[in-house]
This record gives C-alpha cells, sequence and structure tokens, in this order.
C-alpha cells in the first residue's frame, strides 16, 4: 500500500492518495511511512508551516536511510517555496516603502511600538521579524518585547505603517503614532485638590502658562491611570580605584508621578510630588487634622497615592514605564520633537521626563477607551 500511496502522489492523484493514507492508518498506524506520506499531503495542501515543522520532527526520530533522504527532500522543497514567498515580501515591502517615500504629504514622523509576547513565542516570531527587518534570527529575538513596550523605530508615518501592516500580518503586535497626536492631549499639571467629593475639583496650572485655574470632573470620567518614577540626577563626590575623590553624575533621588486620563475631555492631568502643593486643599493623611504638615512629602505622596488608587480601583493601571523608559534612550532626536510637560530641576537633558510623557499619551492614544464606568 505504500508504494500504491507513492504512485498516486506521482501521478497527482492527491485524492486516491488521501483515500490510501486514511485506509493503511486503519491498519498500520505506526507505521513511519504512513507519518511521512501524511505530511507529504499536507505539503501539497500548502500547509507549509505545518509541514515543515512535521518533517524537521520526524527527521529527529528516524533511522531509515531511505525515509531520512525522502524527509531531506521534503524540507528542501519547503526552503526553497519559503525563500521564494520572502523574496517576493520583500520585494513588495520595498515598493510600498519607495512609494511612501515619494509623497511629501506621508513624511510626518511617528514612533513605531513593538508589543510583548509570550517567552515560548517569541522563537518562531523571530524569524518572521527577521526577515521583515533584514536581520539575523538571533538579533530579532532580542528585539522583540517580553516584559513592556518597546520604541522600536523612529520615522516617516508612511513606512511606519509599512512595517505595522506585515507585523501584525505575521502575529507580532505593534503600533505607531505620529508625533503630532502625541503631543496634542492637553496636559494639566496640578497643584493641589480642593475637593474630592462627590466630584473631584482640581487646581492646575497648565504647561503652557504660569496662571492656575481650576477645574471639576467626575472620578467616573477617569479613563486610565500611569504611574512612573523619574530619577532626579545630582553631582556627588565619590573615590576613584586609588581612594581619590571624584566628581560625578548620580540619582540621587526619584520623583513620583501620577497621570489621569480623561478620555472624553482630551486630557491628562499630570500629579508630581515635585510640583503638588501638600499645604494647600484637600488632606489625605488620616492622623492629619490640621494645615501644619508634619510628615515628609514622602509620606504625603503615598497616603494621596493609596486614595487615588483606591478611589480609582476598577480603571486600568498602567506602571509598566521603567521597562519602556529604557527602550527610549538611543532616540535622542525625540526630545526636540516631543513635549514633556514637565519642568522638574535638570542639572543637563535627559530622556526620562520625554519617555513619560510618550509612555502616557500612547496609552492615551492606544489603550484607554472613551469613557469608563466605575
Amino acid at each position: 500500500m505504500i508504494k500504491e500511496i507513492a504512485e498516486a502522489i506521482d501521478r497527482q492523484d492527491y485524492q486516491t492518495a488521501a483515500r490510501l493514507v486514511n485506509d493503511f492508518q486503519t491498519l498500520e498506524n505506526d507505521n513511519p511511512w504512513l507519518k511521512f506520506y501524511q505530511v507529504r499531503l499536507s505539503e501539497i495542501k500548502g500547509e507549509i508551516g505545518l509541514a515543515g515543522q512535521e518533517y524537521r520532527k520526524m527527521l529527529q526520530f528516524t533511522a531509515n536511510p531511505q525515509l531520512v533522504a525522502q524527509i531531506r527532500q521534503g524540507i528542501a522543497r519547503l526552503e526553497a517555496i519559503e525563500r521564494v514567498e520572502v523574496e517576493q515580501q520583500q520585494q513588495q515591502r520595498q515598493a510600498a516603502l519607495e512609494k511612501a517615500k515619494t509623497n511629501p504629504s506621508n513624511r510626518e514622523m511617528g514612533l513605531l511600538i513593538l508589543e510583548p509576547v509570550a517567552n515560548e513565542e517569541k522563537q518562531p516570531l523571530a524569524q518572521k521579524f527577521a526577515q521583515i527587518f533584514k536581520i539575523d534570527a538571533y538579533s530579532a529575538r532580542l528585539q522583540i518585547p517580553s516584559r513592556s513596550w518597546r520604541l522600536y523605530r523612529v520615522g516617516a508615518m508612511a513606512e511606519l505603517a509599512v512595517y505595522v501592516h506585515d507585523l501584525r500580518k505575521e502575529g507580532i503586535p505593534c503600533f505607531c503614532q505620529p508625533i503630532t497626536a502625541i503631543n496634542r492631549p492637553r496636559v494639566y499639571l496640578a497643584r493641589y485638590f480642593r475637593a474630592i467629593q462627590p466630584e473631584a475639583t482640581l487646581v492646575y496650572q497648565s504647561s503652557h502658562s504660569d496662571l492656575t485655574a481650576s477645574i471639576t470632573f467626575d472620578w467616573s470620567e477617569v479613563t486610565a491611570v500611569v504611574e512612573g518614577i523619574l530619577p532626579i540626577f545630582g553631582e556627588c563626590v565619590d573615590r576613584d580605584v586609588r581612594r581619590n575623590q571624584v566628581r560625578k553624575i548620580s540619582i540621587l533621588d526619584y520623583a513620583q508621578i501620577i497621570d489621569l486620563h480623561l478620555k472624553k475631555q482630551d486630557l491628562i492631568i499630570r500629579i508630581c510630588d515635585r510640583h503638588y502643593h501638600f499645604q494647600a486643599g484637600i488632606t489625605f493623611s488620616d492622623h492629619q487634622q490640621s494645615r501644619e504638615r508634619r510628615t515628609s512629602n514622602r509620606d504625603n505622596w503615598n497616603h494621596f497615592a493609596s486614595y487615588l488608587k483606591q478611589q480609582l480601583a476598577a480603571v486600568p493601571l498602567w506602571s509598566d514605564f521603567p521597562a519602556f523608559a529604557e527602550t527610549t534612550a538611543d532616540f535622542y532626536e525625540l526630545l526636540p520633537m516631543v513635549n514633556p510637560h514637565l519642568d522638574l530641576l535638570r542639572i543637563e537633558d535627559t530622556y526620562w521626563d520625554t519617555a513619560f510623557q510618550l509612555y502616557s499619551a500612547l496609552i492615551f492614544l492606544e489603550k484607554t477607551p472613551p469613557t469608563a464606568t466605575l
């Protein structure tokens, strides 16, 4: 019957070959040649990925020289098909990129963000990623994140859109956003809450003005909460290997930040422990009943943050900022393009403030629903 199956495939009578395989399976299910012809029929049907996996799996447990040779021929056929498909895809991608470059209206700058995938999925996805960006598979595996978003590329939106289309087609989660969209939402810097129940009344300062104003909103309008810490750098004295005193820049402290997204109002309320006036407005510490604040700013912030998390427990919380920030370090061209909406005392430029604005704004644009229900 094995000979009959082979002859049916040779004369391209695949219907007869499939029937014979099914008949043979009832008689001798564990015959390795039967398994081979099952995979061969999968190959003929165009199930390239499945056939390739099965051929390679069989190769590990097959000792028959004739069968090994047949399996290797099958793998060679599949690899040739894959090479042709990859070349065609690269040609189509290059044509799309060239077309995007020729249109002046498509040159708006944007960001390409890779979303995390499970570790067990990285190996097969890395092969596709490597083909799209023309890099080796090992480097591709390192580029695909497993914890948080990764800022992978800055470029013209039309070009990034081509990559997003191809990456998503291969099952690699990603998105792109233009710089203009990131800078679009209003950002109010919180000074203090004048009231918190039943609605919240916030005194704020716009990042475009030194004047303060107030806004009243219902807590149900908050659609996302974004949490982050930003390092505060300063000069300190240390000793080198010869015990000589040297001055160097180190992290001296961290600024705590919480963003509240009000999607319906196209608004981000940014609350930073360095700018929030704990001496004014509502007191969030249970043991503070007077205007005299005897606790530290850190204690005040902890009480305040605890209240917000309790009040907004049903709202999505995003707190993977540090991992994302590390991926922005090499994109120095972003610094002048994005308004960080923060005024922290810096001894020199740093990517951290811009990175937080990117992280929060991208969540606002990509992941925040238009309304929330508490």
